[in-house]
């Protein structure tokens, strides 16, 4: 009797053991460690300014969607969505001009969402109208379209985000619906598609070697983040979710955005923060938290990086700003509805 229960003890025990080593999402661990180190450790930002307001007038906003940034630092362009315009600002917040209006001709627009700028000029995921627009940085030159609505491999069904080779040469576009990102040559000739293999991808990002990083809005499960060659094909070690990190991450996310050396940040649509990867501690730290103060969010969407700017879009809420917050050699913006 005595020897039975001694048994049944010593298997409740080992139970108990391997529930606590391999049953958690971490164990102790030297990872856990780090894991817990970037938690607490967060880079020092500091609340430099805002703008904006809910309406249709100049530097207003009506559910902005995308925000880009050129590579000079001067110009910040949002997909002002529900406007059915693109806005473009300097990075003080100060208004510069705007283009568009709802219908389907060059000009206009039916709900933009993703948006790309590079050497001057801008490029526009026209949402329900199915197609990509190319303009100059003023909005008065167009330089080309294309696009239809449908399955095929130039055609599209729920554009998201779009992201800008570095060279300018390339774009890749990001179909939720298909769960696909279509890579075209910058006037619209179609290259190649790849899998995502995630539900609902929906913004991309393109580092210095033609990396292309993918983060999904499944809405079922976490936020995950892939990272693909420039021919689509998956690489090794390039995924990241929050299982991984032992932290706690919300199912949704509208924008991503890469820096020069492979950081790349993320909104977190759901937890009202932005997540940043710092590649050379192969750490997560966050920013921002909910609210409507200084530096907090409300639901979170795109969000674009260049040399010295960074600027992030958030939706859903009444209050429609654009903030910003800075630390050495960055800066960073962030828009709130």
């Amino acid at each position: 009797m005595r020897s039975s229960i001694i048994k049944n003890l010593l298997f409740v025990f080992i139970v108990v053991f391997l529930f606590f080593a391999f049953g958690r999402p971490f164990t102790v661990t030297a990872d856990m460690k780090a894991r817990e180190v970037a938690k607490v450790k967060i880079p020092q930002y500091s609340f430099v300014t805002k703008w904006g307001s809910k309406g249709s007038g100049d530097g207003q906003f009506n559910t902005p969607f995308g925000v880009a940034a050129d590579s000079i630092g001067k110009n910040i362009f949002v997909s002002d969505t529900l406007n059915d315009r693109i806005q473009r600002f300097d990075s003080n917040g100060n208004f510069l001009g705007k283009w568009g209006s709802k219908g389907s001709g060059n000009f206009q627009f039916n709900q933009p969402t993703g948006i790309s700028a590079k050497n001057g000029n801008v490029y526009v995921a026209d949402q329900l109208n199915y197609r990509i627009l190319g303009f100059n940085q003023n909005g008065t030159s167009l330089l080309t379209k294309w696009g239809t609505q449908g399955s095929g491999n130039d055609q599209f069904l729920a554009l998201r985000g779009i992201a800008l080779a570095p060279s300018g040469a390339f774009i890749y576009v990001v179909d939720t619906s298909k769960n696909v990102i279509q890579k075209f040559v910058i006037t619209g000739k179609y290259l190649l598609n790849f899998q995502s293999g995630m539900n609902r991808p929906a913004s991309v990002a393109v580092d210095s070697a033609g990396n292309a990083y993918v983060v999904s809005a499944d809405g079922l499960f976490s936020i995950r983040v892939k990272k693909f060659n420039s021919n689509g094909m998956p690489i090794p070690d390039g995924e990241w979710n929050d299982y991984k990190y032992g932290i706690d991450w919300g199912k949704i996310s509208f924008g991503i955005a890469v820096d020069p050396v492979g950081n790349f940040i993320f909104s977190d649509y759901e937890k009202h923060c932005i997540w940043i990867f710092d590649h050379s501690k192969g750490m997560f730290t966050t920013l921002g938290s909910e609210g409507s103060g200084n530096g907090q969010f409300k639901n979170p969407t795109g969000v674009a990086v260049m040399l010295l700017i960074a600027a992030t879009i958030a939706s859903r809420s009444s209050k429609r700003t654009i903030e910003s917050a800075a630390r050495p050699f960055d800066f960073i913006g962030f828009m709130l509805q």
